[in-house]
């Protein structure tokens, strides 16, 4: 799905990555990872974190048809993934990617409330071997009075505490094993939900 590092036309062919620049985008996707393990930094361990995966549809790039034809209705998508922090770290990039799609703060940080806001998003390009990749650079809020496409895709959401089986079902193999992986993840609602048992109990949004 959804990321430009990973997806791929009918036949195998690899998608071109997006062209360095700005394009105005929407948030389509917000995907809770759960509580990550981390790879020590510089020889000293570091604490698991909770990590949001966030997709945005880019309302002016879209795949190719069959005839090599823009298909206006499978706009292109980029992923980006991060830890989450309270909006209070002023420095966090959820922070700064949270301001860049509410800078009023009208949802008062509640992420699950900004799915389709608008923004402007950077493509940088990054090396590996001899492939080429096109990763999120930044993100700022739309200049005012531009007119931004709404999403072409249902927004999708994803809570590791309050677990929708099938939109967990729905996410690529990938972020299925991610979420799985979380430290927390054994005797979780969503270990219940996939071993075919019943869940009761309700907790709060992690979104906000």
């Amino acid at each position: 799905m959804l990321n430009a590092k990973t997806v791929s036309n009918g036949g195998g062919k690899t998608v071109d990555p997006l062209e360095i620049g700005t394009y105005p985008v929407r948030l389509a996707q917000v995907i809770d990872l759960g509580v990550q393990p981390r790879k020590p930094y510089k020889g000293e361990e570091k604490d698991p974190i909770q990590m949001l995966w966030v997709t945005y549809e880019v309302t002016t790039e879209f795949m190719k048809d069959e005839d090599g034809n823009d298909d206006t209705e499978r706009p292109r998508w980029i992923s980006e993934s991060f830890p989450f922090y309270n909006l209070s770290a002023d420095r966090a990039k959820s922070t700064a990617r949270y301001l860049a799609l509410d800078p009023q703060q009208a949802c008062e940080g509640n992420w699950e409330a900004l799915l389709g806001s608008a923004g402007a998003l950077t493509v940088v390009h990054n090396q590996s071997g001899d492939r080429t990749y096109a990763n999120v650079g930044s993100v700022s809020p739309i200049m005012k009075g531009m007119t931004v496409e709404e999403l072409k895709n249902p927004p999708v959401v994803f809570s590791f505490d309050e677990p929708d089986l099938g939109v967990f079902e729905s996410l690529p193999d990938f972020l299925q094993e991610k979420i799985k992986g979380n430290v927390n993840f054994e005797g979780s609602k969503l270990a219940t939900l996939l071993s075919g048992e019943t869940v009761a109990e309700t907790a709060e949004n992690p979104f906000g």
